[in-house]
């Protein structure tokens, strides 16, 4: 997610000029936008199960959306890699 010691490297020219690959810092903030989603939605998932008033989360019909869409994005990962 973030930068390797490589890609720094290609941020600079020869002399040491600074050369950014616009590109790549799209890229680079998308995946970061993504990761965010990933971290926002874990932690509302945890703040729910801290409270929810259900005897068994696996009761509770927006923890069980919660699994659900946890499922349905790890699907997609593992298609995608």
């Amino acid at each position: 997610m973030g930068f390797s010691l490589a890609e720094i490297g290609r941020m600079f020219a020869k002399g040491g000029a600074l050369q950014l690959d616009r590109q790549e810092l799209l890229r680079k903030a998308d995946q970061l936008d993504n990761k965010i989603s990933q971290l926002s939605a874990m932690r509302d998932g945890f703040r729910h199960a801290a409270v929810c008033p259900e005897p068994s989360h696996l009761e509770c019909l927006k923890f069980n959306g919660i699994l659900a869409t946890a499922n349905r994005r790890l699907r997609l990962l593992n298609k995608n890699n």
